[in-house]
């Protein structure tokens, strides 16, 4: 379904930067894909169902809260009193209620030096933390701020309303461009905002034919422009230079990413188009997709200036390339092969972690720091990192053997020089531990702690490596076969 660029600007009221944009008033009208590949605009009620993972993010954020207490000046009154009841009932501050979770306070704060009642029962956590840091001076306002930590905003960006939450894909239409445009003005501001560095951008994106956008909504109204955006992605599809078919790419989660939401926008776009695209997640990217895919460019994205091309988190080149050398499309290959290790270490790693927490004391110190959320994901990024160790000190290019070939010598390489690299790793992944959940002197972990996780997890993954090295042997004989055939 096209749409004329003269009836939008008549109907919805645009900035100056936009409505009279050369660009956008010589483009006739505007149509997108996604209608005729099964994405119309469209929409469904979702469940979120995160409220355990929101009151796990709840509890490490009152972790760095408590520690941060202590950086305030001793004469903020109440700042002992509130620690004490941090350190020994963290749990009790959280509440939940409807879906959404909630930090309150589950006594009074009784003053130890006069008896005075500092802050009531009931009272909101964030407000009570609030206040003491109001009361500090300029010199402790850097170490004892919150707003800007990765807890709080994990713990703000997860913390959503199960109730009334609609997914909503839209590109087409009236509709469709209006939502393009206001993406960055319903709920949260980016570089893509009106009064953004990169808004400029807005025009490419309502032009090209393959930009579309997926949000979640509870449906409240942000003034003028729309249903408010509590998570967005950008959806773009391209066409992949490895195998010549088209793709679809779910570009950075915006204000923070969810995995949980990630995956309830996937699955929307996959049932909507009966599985015919491969769907690919930025933040799982490992920059493959950068140099083996390209948007197809139309007239309409041609005639633009670069200040006005799509604003795209992931850098695809538009346009397809004109010639593409046998050795840059085989290292493409290649690098498609990394990719392919990375993601098998990332799941075999997590499908051990899950297995070995259950079988671990619950009443540990350790149980409690590795049973968080974030712990995992840390977790990844270690297994990422001795993966990309691997794929570094491997001696191969594109001219000495073929990618199936390649990634057989890149599971052997990683089987046999594993232990090594995992050695060299294990300081710096403690180091990482301690120094992100803010784990002070009495709590901090040493590698002894971290050590037999990991050798209980390398067992599993090294079974899954060694199964995936049989499995490219055996079709690598084959298609060897194949080829001696007359």
């Amino acid at each position: 379904m096209s749409v004329l660029i003269s009836q939008f600007l008549k109907e919805k009221k645009l900035p100056d930067f936009i409505a009279s944009n050369k660009s956008l008033l010589a483009c006739e009208k505007v149509g997108k894909v996604f209608p005729g590949i099964g994405l119309p605009n469209c929409s469904e009620d979702t469940d979120l169902g995160n409220v355990d993972d929101v009151k796990l993010l709840a509890r490490n954020l009152i972790g760095e809260i408590h520690s941060k207490l202590y950086y305030l000046p001793h004469t903020i009154q109440g700042k002992y009193e509130l620690a004490n009841l941090l350190y020994h009932s963290p749990s009790h501050f959280i509440i939940v209620d409807n879906g959404k979770t909630s930090l309150k306070l589950p006594q009074d704060i009784v003053s130890q030096s006069s008896g005075k009642i500092l802050f009531k029962k009931g009272e909101s956590f964030f407000k009570v933390y609030g206040q003491m840091y109001k009361d500090c001076g300029s010199e402790y306002k850097n170490h004892c701020d919150i707003n800007n930590s990765p807890s709080f905003k994990r713990f703000s960006a997860a913390n959503v309303t199960n109730k009334k939450l609609k997914i909503v894909f839209s590109s087409s239409g009236i509709e469709g461009l209006w939502d393009i445009a206001t993406m960055s003005m319903r709920g949260f501001r980016t570089c893509q905002s009106w009064d953004g560095q990169y808004r400029s951008n807005l025009i490419g994106s309502i032009l090209d034919p393959f930009t579309g956008i997926i949000y979640l909504t509870s449906g409240s109204q942000v003034e003028d422009y729309g249903s408010n955006m509590i998570r967005r992605c950008i959806v773009r599809f391209f066409v992949s230079t490895t195998d010549s078919r088209p793709h679809i790419l779910i570009d950075r989660m915006y204000p923070e990413y969810n995995d949980h939401v990630w995956k309830k926008f996937a699955n929307f776009i996959k049932t909507k188009t009966d599985g015919k695209f491969e769907i690919h997640n930025y933040h799982a990217n490992s920059g493959d997709l950068q140099r083996s895919a390209y948007i197809p460019k139309t007239n309409n994205i041609a005639t633009l200036y670069k200040v006005n091309l799509p604003f795209r988190d992931l850098k695809l080149q538009i346009g397809k390339p004109k010639s593409l050398d046998k050795e840059i499309v085989l290292k493409n290959k290649l690098a498609l092969k990394n990719a392919k290790l990375l993601r098998l270490l990332n799941k075999s790693s997590l499908n051990s972690f899950d297995g070995y927490i259950k079988q671990l004391d619950k009443t540990s110190s350790l149980y409690s720091i590795i049973k968080q959320p974030d712990f995992k994901f840390l977790l990844n990024d270690y297994y990422k990192s001795v993966g990309r160790k691997v794929i570094k000190n491997l001696p191969i290019n594109g001219k000495e053997c073929t990618p199936g070939e390649y990634y057989i010598k890149l599971l052997y390489s990683f089987i046999l020089s594993k232990k090594d690299i995992e050695s060299s790793q294990l300081t710096k992944l403690t180091k990482t531990l301690n120094s992100y959940f803010s784990l002070g002197k009495k709590k901090k972990l040493n590698s002894k702690q971290i050590k037999p996780i990991l050798l209980e997890m390398n067992k599993d993954v090294g079974s899954s490596l060694k199964a995936e090295l049989k499995k490219s042997i055996v079709k690598s004989i084959k298609e060897d076969k194949s080829k001696l055939k007359p």
